[in-house]
């Protein structure tokens, strides 16, 4: 489903996809704009799967403002900001949450991290294909 804004064609703000051969489905949700709900919808998606027996891993993807783990009543210890730096792994910042559901946090209020260069990214990048890795196996 996709709709128009001025002319120009729009993705709907939840997209499902099926990762190639794993069986593994991608939900994201996005909205160019602030305040309209993507966070509720996150959490609500991901504790409904859950209860469906679902194994659910949220990644809070907002670098400026990360909220999910504010709504889960969580207290991580550390977040992406962490990996991009180098300092951490992904798996060493996930968190368990209610329902068994796990989640990647965002750190929030450090501008610098919502426009990442190659240096950045790649510390994540082999953090999380490790990560996969180590959830297919297991």
């Amino acid at each position: 489903m996709t709709g128009s804004y001025h002319g120009r064609r729009q993705e709907p703000p939840v997209s499902f996809k099926r990762a190639a051969g794993k069986g593994i489905r991608v939900i994201s949700v996005t909205s160019g704009k602030g305040g309209v709900g993507k966070t509720n919808v996150v959490v609500n998606l991901a504790l409904g799967l859950a209860r469906l027996g679902k194994r659910v891993l949220m990644i809070d993807a907002d670098l400026g403002l990360a909220n999910i783990d504010v709504m889960l009543g969580l207290t991580p210890s550390a977040t992406l900001n962490d990996v991009f730096r180098g300092d951490k792994r992904l798996a060493d910042i996930l968190v368990d949450g209610p329902g068994g559901i796990k989640l990647v946090p965002a750190g929030s209020g450090v501008q610098q991290y919502t426009s990442l260069g190659q240096t950045e990214r790649l510390p994540c990048w082999t953090s999380w294909t490790s990560l996969k890795r180590n959830s297919t196996s297991s």
